[in-house]
This record gives structure tokens, sequence and C-alpha cells, in this order.
């Protein structure tokens, strides 16, 4: 393997997952209360329709739990019942007393909180995971579902200790409805009692062995987990139009924060209607407004490879801010950067911000596109032009139905797979046909190779997304011989907060998730490129940022896998397109 490339294994997998916990161990209890109330939000919309939904459903309808009682009839004779049944009458409609319309209310928020506590089981939202996971600051924040495939007998029994819980809770909220007074059903209270009391027994019997044994034992997790959704289920039994509401209220003091936590707030301001406009405007409206009005002048300026805009955590509030990032190259343009930072600003009601509170200047060398000049001693997997063997690079394997059966498909950068001369007439006339087709690809450290013809490529430029791309016919045997080496489970399994890459010589690396679209300027050698591409940052030091054709993949926030196609690196940044693979 080159020296520098990284391989990642259980010890590099540890050291970011110290380094993340160690990051967002300082989350604000803004940050905080605003990540959980997302998280309530989305779970209550859901909540909030099936609750809806049962409100009309069960409305005069027969509600029946089992449950073995007697009742004493009028001649002093009991008579045995095996359920406890009752005919809903006070649920969806509105009722003409108050004290019949707050029943109702009653029962609302009686429905909605089982049906919380139901979303939050089928969802696997536990209340503390999600605490937990928001502390470490897991975008998926503990609501992770549950894999069929994984379930045993600990989640049997857990679904039964549920089971009991809103059986037991049933018949006490049941026995107190007036239609089961009406019905003469009604059961002694202290007898409805005894299932639920007997809950809470084995509930603590069941923590109480938890406690005495070494780790978390099933019975402790079994309570945890159970009180964790109920929990949860309370929470959201508040309705979506609570948490917006607290949403909107932590976004104000978290703007509000911001910029009063810069001195100038004070410094620059002389009137409390000014500092009350400046407590309302968005950071990130600032950072926007700034760059839309300046970033022709900062692409004007000789020796800026990049500009735009990124987040980055302020190291005074430890809060997240908008910023303008700008790369460059020489002295000179640093001397035009910093001028034009003095001098630049906007003004948003009544005040005036400076681009140079929002501008990060970043030394670097030229953006250069990622090829590897060489055929290595150790390479995992790569390709090269068989008219151009010294212009070596990484690619991907994948598959498309057709007729029964699949066509199969490698894809890579097009200045790998294309030769020097032909990637310069392509970048001259983008009507250029390529003449070089043939391509070689490399598996495993004996080399074997398979062969794959050209047939459609792109190169994109300035004025849309940057698509830097050659694919390949191939036979099925390339694609298995390449998945008999590649971990693509590893791949595909990645959680949200990262992007995992695969390279011909760097094998597994990993980037951090937040991705930006940058115009930038990439070296090609014998000439240079503007191309609108995703500015991504590895989470390891060191030179190696990835391998030219690299696969990057990460989800999106639905959850659906994207994936990118590595293109050049600079100083700071690798450099992507994203690419929809089949």
């Amino acid at each position: 393997m080159q020296k520098g490339c990284i391989v990642l294994n259980d010890v590099t997998n540890l050291k970011v997952t110290l380094m993340n916990a160690h990051e967002y161990a300082n989350m604000g209890l803004t940050e905080f209360l605003i990540a959980f109330s997302v998280i309530m939000l989305m779970l209550t919309l859901i909540s909030e329709r099936l609750a809806n939904f049962l409100k009309i459903h069960f409305q005069d309808k027969m509600l029946i739990i089992p449950f073995l009682y007697y009742t004493i009839d009028n001649q002093g004779e009991k008579k045995w019942h095996s359920f406890l049944k009752v005919n809903l009458e006070i649920i969806a409609n509105k009722q003409p007393s108050r004290a019949m319309e707050k029943e109702r209310e009653y029962r609302i928020l009686i429905i909605n909180i089982i049906i919380g506590i139901i979303i939050a089981i089928f969802t696997n939202a536990n209340f503390f995971e999600i605490i937990s996971t928001i502390k470490k600051g897991t975008p998926e924040l503990g609501v992770i579902g549950w894999d069929v495939g994984s379930l045993g007998c600990n989640h049997i029994w857990g679904f039964a200790y549920l089971t009991f819980f809103f059986w037991s809770i049933s018949i006490v909220l049941m026995n107190r409805l007036v239609e089961v007074k009406e019905s003469g059903l009604q059961i002694n209270k202290n007898l409805a009692m005894i299932p639920f009391v007997i809950w809470i027994i084995g509930t603590f019997i069941m923590g109480v062995i938890g406690f005495n044994t070494k780790g978390i034992s099933v019975t402790q997790n079994i309570v945890l987990h159970g009180l964790g959704f109920m929990f949860t289920g309370l929470f959201l039994s508040l309705g979506s139009k609570f948490w917006h509401d607290l949403l909107d209220v932590l976004f104000k003091i978290k703007s509000t924060r911001q910029n009063l936590s810069n001195p100038g707030t004070f410094t620059n301001n002389n009137s409390a209607d000014a500092i009350q406009e400046l407590t309302e405007i968005s950071q990130y409206e600032i950072a926007d407004k700034l760059f839309a009005e300046y970033k022709d002048e900062i692409a004007a300026i000789g020796g800026v490879v990049s500009y735009g805009l990124n987040s980055v955590k302020d190291t005074k509030n430890r809060m997240y801010k908008r910023i303008i990032e700008v790369e460059f190259t020489t002295t000179e343009a640093q001397q035009k950067l910093i001028a034009l930072q003095n001098e630049a600003s906007i003004k948003i009601k009544l005040n005036t911000f400076y681009l140079k509170d929002y501008m990060v200047l970043l030394l670097t060398e030229p953006i250069k596109a990622l090829v590897d000049n060489a055929i290595f001693d150790n390479p995992v997997c790569y390709a090269y032009n068989m008219d151009s063997p010294n212009n070596v690079g990484s690619f991907w394997v994948y598959k498309e139905p057709a007729d029964g059966d699949y066509n199969y498909f490698a894809v890579s950068n097009l200045h790998v797979l294309a030769t020097p001369a032909e990637l310069k007439k392509c970048h001259d006339n983008n009507q250029y046909k390529l003449q070089s087709l043939e391509v070689t690809f490399v598996i495993g450290e004996n080399r074997t190779k398979h062969f794959g013809t050209i047939f459609n490529y792109k190169f994109g430029d300035y004025s849309g997304y940057g698509e830097d791309l050659a694919i390949c016919n191939i036979k099925k045997e390339l694609y298995d011989a390449y998945f008999a080496i590649v971990n693509k489970g590893h791949l595909e399994s990645v959680p949200k907060d990262t992007m995992r890459m695969f390279g011909g010589v760097s094998k597994y690396n990993e980037y951090y998730y937040n991705k930006e679209y940058t115009p930038c300027e990439v070296d090609y050698g014998r000439f240079e490129k503007k191309m609108y591409l995703v500015k991504i940052k590895s989470k390891y030091n060191g030179p190696l940022h990835g391998d030219s054709g690299a696969v990057i993949h990460y989800k999106k926030d639905n959850g659906t896998l994207a994936t990118g196609i590595l293109v050049a690196s600079s100083s700071n940044y690798t450099y992507m397109f994203n690419y929809i693979l089949s």
C-alpha cells in the first residue's frame, strides 16, 4: 500500500467516535432542545394522524378488553364476565355541555398518549437513547427503527412486558368511563387496579434484578426501553403545534445568542431598535446576502481557486455559523481579498454587516485533479486507458436490469480513462468524440486484468455542476471480481453522520457529512478548468484526501443512498460531483 493511504480498522473507528463525542460534549442547551424538538415534531405529525383516525373510527364502536370479573345482579347473584365492554359515545363529536366536553378532551389526551407510546415503540424512539445520541451528535438521533432480522427472545419478552402494560392501564382507564357506569358493568376500583399494580411491582423486580448483575441485563434493558418509549409517548402527546411553536422560540433564541455574542453589537449600534432588529436577523441570511453581493468580485481576483459558503462551529459560543470560505494560492490574491474584506459591507434593515466578519481566507496549493501516475506495489484495484497506461485511477462497478438479465458497468473520471491528449480536446471542444475507448481494469494484488469500453462520458463546466465522468461497458466477470475484494456492505451501511469512500489505492476513507457546492478551478496539467463541484473534508489528517475516480457513499436526509465521484483535491478539501448509480 502506498505511503499515506488510509485503511479503516477498529482503532481508527474508535478514534473517530471519541473525536465526535468530544466535539458534541459541549453542545449548548439551545442546540440540544432544537435537535430534540425536531425529532418530536416529526414523530408527532405521524402520531396525530393516527390518533385522529382512531377518534373517528371508534365513535359509537364497541371496545372490548379481556378481563375475568363478576358483577352482582338485582337478585344478589354473581354473574361472571370474561370481557370488559363499552360502546364509546363521547370521543369524536363535540359535546353540548361543558362537563361532557371536558370528558371528551380527557379521552383525546389519553388516546394521544397511548398512540404516542405505540409510535415510539414501532419507530424504536427510546427517550433515553435519543437524549444520549443527541449529546454525541449522531444525526440519526436514536430513532433507528427495528431490524426485523435481528429480533430475538429478549424482544419477545419486551413485547410481552409492554402488552401487559397496555392491558392493565386500559382496564383502569375504561373502568372510569361514563358509558361503563351507565351499563352497570363497572368493576370495583381496587379490583381494576390489581393488574396495573402487578405491572408496577414486576417493573421494580426486573429493575432490581438488572442492577444486581454485571452490565445491563435483559430485564433491565426491557424496563429501560419500556420507560423510554413511555416518556417519548408523553412528549408526543403535547402535539405538533407545541413543538412547532417551541422550535420557533428556540431558533429566535439561537439567533439572538449568535448576534449578541458579537462585541460589535454593542459598539456599532446606538439605538435599542437597531439591536432588536439585529437579534431577529439570521446569521445565515447575512452570510448568504454578502456572498450573493460580492461573489463576482471574489471570483475576478487572480489566484482565487475556490470560493463558497460553508458552515463551521464558532469557538466562542460553540454554535454553528455561516461563513464565506475562499481558497487562494498567491500573495497578490491575499492582499486583494483583505482589501475587499475591509471595504465590503451590506445593510439589512437598520444594521450594517461587514464582509470581514464572515469571510475566511485559506492559503492552498492549486486544486489538482487526482491522478496516480504510477502502478503501485500493492493496489486494491485501478483502471487506465490502454493508450495511456501511466494515468491510473480508481473505479466503481454497478449493474442494471436488462431483458431478464443484467448489463454491467464501470464508472470513473474521464481524466483517468481518457488519454491526456484527448482530455485536452474534450476541454477545448465539447463536441469532440473520444477515439481511444479501450480500458484496462486491474483487480487485486495478483493484478488480474479485465477489459471494458467507454460508451458514455461527460466533462462538465462552470455553467453547471461539474461532471468529470466516464462510463464503460464491462463483463460480469469484472463485476464479480470487484465485489470479491470490496466490502460493499461497509459502504452501504454508512451512517448519516459521515461519508465513506472506496478507492483503488487508499481503500476505505471517511469524510465529514457536510457538503457544499463550490465554484473552483481545477488544474489538469495541460489546462485549468473552472467547475462547480462539491467540497468535502476528510476526517483524517495527512496529505491523502482520496483517489481519483473513487466512489463516495452517503445517505440523504430521507435515508436513501447517494453517491459521489472524487475529482480533485486542494490543501484543505477534496472535491467531488454527485452521481446517481442504479
